[in-house]
């Protein structure tokens, strides 16, 4: 836990310059009329998510909602990492915080900026934009959009009415499939929907999944975002439950397939277990990817399982009409686990990460592992699974107490050669500063050999107390 862990990069330097207390690569001031007017010249096709700079390769979006920002503790910050023809690159490094220019307000204690991201090309410019959530001091949501350098100082700010308390999962989708990007944000027992943001600050229309819940004894537990019928809108997938001194009770899974007009109706498909995550409501139990290659995403879920509490990693297989049986596809598996699903051998067929932050390693008690399982046609198979740990060959350092290897997990292509590279959070690393890893995808899927690793120095956020490894988009 207290070694000082080498920091392997590749490349030069980047110039970064210092604005608003924090180090950022580039700030643009066009006016939101300028920028439509410019996005109409150039018709540049809509980036894919997470591609801020529209160079075709996705970039890593770190959030430190706990981090010390001008005094203020909880304050949070965003780091950005692009990607590189090498992958991740954190020498080219953006960082954002609420004291960052075209940021609306300042940095205060206990905002947690970052609590929550999602991303999308919203205005259709080119270049993915970032939503990032606020906690207990803001309860908001901004929209910082991308340029041809990388996010810009263009910003649009959303207000979920009646949220009380902070906005606990994002999600961003075309759910009419005709107007670009809508936004879902989730909180308690309901969800708001943010329909055709494009550049400017839109109402959000409030859904009310679970009546009975209140602040301490209920929530939504997750919403999964993704096109699971195959008709090219997005659909919605709702996890819910009542969370009271340490049970769960009336839990179930809901799906709303999109519509030319929506969000349509919601339908049951599950019931008596929720995704938990990390902790009930944080969501990091659920992805969605096609796992089997037919077209339409397939829901991958840690789901608790009636009175009994087993849990398992479930594949619920995306239909014409929505989501079929699921494949019991790991009999055990930890409540607190994580899930990714990305395709890391290039073969259409979406893979997924487990990790299992709380795994004992070479008698280290939580120093994490993470399991990578193949997508095939029939679905997720054992053969071939790959577990990487700290202890690993190849893999820098080594597993220790508490490091919590796979506390966050996100796949995504950052190198742009059609494979997903897998990053993976470590949020107990160097007593609690955390720790990232970046290892690429190939034909033989995830490998270490090109992996990187680098903390908050690389980040220019060692001083901030950011605590990262347990936030990432995508």
């Amino acid at each position: 836990m207290n070694k000082h862990m080498a920091t392997t990069t590749a490349g030069a330097a980047a110039a970064v310059v210092a604005l608003g207390g924090v180090a950022v690569l580039t700030v643009q001031q066009n006016s939101a009329a300028q920028h439509v007017a410019q996005a109409a010249a150039t018709k540049r096709k809509p980036a894919r998510p997470g591609d801020f700079n529209g160079d075709g390769r996705v970039d890593l979006a770190i959030a430190a909602p706990e981090a010390t920002v001008a005094g203020k503790g909880d304050a949070g910050l965003v780091s950005v990492v692009y990607g590189s023809p090498a992958g991740a690159d954190p020498a080219r490094h953006q960082l954002i915080t609420q004291d960052s220019p075209g940021v609306p307000g300042d940095a205060r204690y206990q905002a947690e900026f970052g609590a929550s991201l999602a991303g999308a090309d919203f205005d259709r410019d080119g270049y993915a934009d970032l939503a990032v959530g606020t906690g207990r001091a803001a309860r908001s949501i901004v929209i910082v959009y991308g340029g041809p350098r990388g996010l810009t100082s263009r910003t649009v700010t959303l207000t979920p009415q009646g949220l009380r308390y902070r906005v606990l999962k994002l999600q961003a989708g075309d759910f009419d499939g005709k107007d670009g990007p809508d936004l879902v944000a989730s909180q308690g027992g309901s969800f708001w929907t943010f329909a055709n943001v494009h550049a400017k600050a839109v109402p959000g229309v409030r859904t009310v999944v679970q009546k009975d819940v209140d602040e301490e004894n209920g929530a939504v537990a997750n919403i999964v975002a993704a096109d699971y019928n195959g008709d090219h809108r997005t659909d919605l997938v709702v996890t819910t439950g009542i969370h009271n001194e340490g049970s769960i009770s009336k839990a179930r899974a809901e799906l709303r397939l999109g519509t030319p007009t929506g969000l349509g109706a919601p339908k049951v498909f599950a019931r008596g277990w929720t995704s938990e995550g990390s902790g009930f409501g944080v969501g990091n139990g659920a992805a969605a990817g096609d796992v089997n290659g037919d077209g339409r995403a397939d829901l991958v879920v840690n789901r608790v399982t009636g009175d009994t509490r087993t849990v398992g990693l479930g594949v619920f297989f995306g239909t014409g009409t929505g989501l079929g049986k699921p494949q019991n596809a790991v009999r055990r598996t930890p409540e607190t686990a994580t899930v990714a699903v990305g395709d890391a051998n290039g073969d259409r067929m979406a893979d997924v990460a487990l990790g299992d932050d709380h795994a004992a390693v070479s008698r280290h008690p939580m120093a994490g592992k993470v399991t990578v399982l193949n997508g095939s046609r029939r679905g997720l198979v054992a053969k071939g699974a790959k577990v990487l740990t700290q202890d690993s060959r190849g893999v820098p350092g080594n597993a220790e107490n508490y490091d919590a290897f796979g506390s966050a997990l996100s796949f995504y292509d950052a190198n742009g050669d059609g494979k997903a590279d897998l990053t993976v959070g470590v949020r107990g690393e160097n007593e609690t500063d955390g720790w990232i890893y970046a290892f690429p995808g190939s034909r033989a899927g995830i490998t270490v050999r090109g992996v990187r690793n680098f903390g908050p120095r690389s980040l220019g956020i060692a001083k901030l107390s950011p605590v990262i490894g347990g936030y990432l988009l995508p």
